[in-house]
């Protein structure tokens, strides 16, 4: 474990001790173990930690009110990807000589409540007290394992550390964790950058993370293989047409090597990823001769009617005219009939351009 910098050391005059897990100690800390009684789950002691910080400050961040595992399904689990966020963990301590300007200066501030009201949910510990600090050492192992281990002083509050779904595929992590987190203030120097924190070169670090997080989730969202085992080209190929809400467009041309040695494969894929949108209502197929040739299996459509049940139209869009060619036709017609058979509320319409 490296020492502290000497600008640390210079300023806090104080016995720092580490124990066998990495987690730092100093003689500074209050040891007040009857906190533990008092506060002895997460939820008490952040309502003690805002009612307090709400006397001494006109207007502060919303606090996620719940343990620190809610605030992370609270934030990644919904239903939709525009209204997922990650988490921002705040680590207090009264000691730190920065965390009295941190708040009345930068989280405090309009701008910076904003944007964390509108991206984040945030997620609140206050290590001021010992006892405090050993339970979000227990919290972190319990959540993240000894994979992200952090060394939870008072010379580096105020801390804020992102959180994030662990990101798809992503090789040499841990399989016990489900998150990646990300270091972005410690005292008043932003992580990333190594500049000196003020409001707006924190305001851009958080948009830089959601950003960050927004393509996580879109990568996610994609990530087929995992949820799956679908044919790895073939989910390429598809996802780069897929819009995530109710509608979706796929435009398929040549395909690659894997309609080539197995004809039927690129339709059972495609129903499989369909059927895995929810609230899927609008489908348009936008294809030629030989991409067609490749959706007209009638019991694929069967199987995508009986479980995509909002379903409303779906279009098949032909970027030529295959209207002389009998045997597609009636291959159509057959489509068409199962689709009005199995879904009778379903309008499918067949265009040439």
């Amino acid at each position: 474990m490296a020492d502290l910098e000497s600008d640390f050391t210079t300023e806090f005059k104080h016995i720092v001790t580490i124990d066998n897990n990495g987690v730092e100690y100093d003689d500074e800390s209050i040891d007040d173990t009857s906190s533990l009684d008092e506060y002895e789950n997460e939820v008490q002691s952040i309502e003690h930690f805002y009612q307090r910080f709400n006397q001494q400050y006109n207007d502060c961040p919303v606090f996620f009110m719940g343990s620190l595992q809610e605030a992370c399904q609270a934030a990644f689990n919904a239903s939709t990807i525009k209204d997922r966020r990650p988490v921002l963990v705040y680590i207090h301590h009264d000691k730190s000589s920065y965390s009295d300007t941190f708040f009345s200066n930068i989280f405090c501030s309009d701008s910076i409540i904003e944007c964390l009201l509108e991206n984040y949910i945030v997620w609140p510990w206050d290590i001021t007290y010992e006892s405090n600090r050993n339970i979000l050492k227990k919290i972190w192992e319990e959540i993240f394992s000894d994979q992200f281990a952090i060394i939870f002083s008072y010379q580096r509050c105020p801390m804020l550390i992102g959180i994030m779904p662990r990101p798809a595929g992503k090789k040499g992590w841990l399989i016990s964790s489900e998150y990646k987190l990300e270091s972005i203030l410690e005292w008043n120097m932003l992580t990333r950058t190594q500049e000196k924190l003020n409001r707006e070169t924190l305001k851009n670090e958080l948009i830089i993370f959601k950003k960050e997080f927004d393509d996580n989730e879109q990568n996610l969202s994609f990530n087929f293989i995992r949820k799956t085992g679908f044919c790895w080209d073939i989910i390429l190929y598809i996802a780069q047409y897929l819009s995530v809400n109710d509608s979706v467009n796929f435009l398929l041309g040549s395909m690659n090597s894997c309609d080539k040695h197995r004809k039927s494969c690129l339709l059972p894929t495609l129903i499989k990823l369909i059927t895995n949108i929810t609230n899927i209502r609008h489908i348009r197929l936008i294809t030629n001769k030989h991409g067609l040739n490749q959706l007209l299996y009638e019991d694929e459509w069967k199987n995508l009617v009986n479980s995509c049940h909002n379903l409303k139209t779906l279009t098949f869009e032909m970027t030529e005219n295959i209207l002389q060619n009998n045997q597609l036709s009636k291959k159509l017609l057959k489509i068409q009939n199962t689709i009005h058979y199995f879904g009778k509320t379903i309008k499918f319409r067949f265009i040439c351009v």
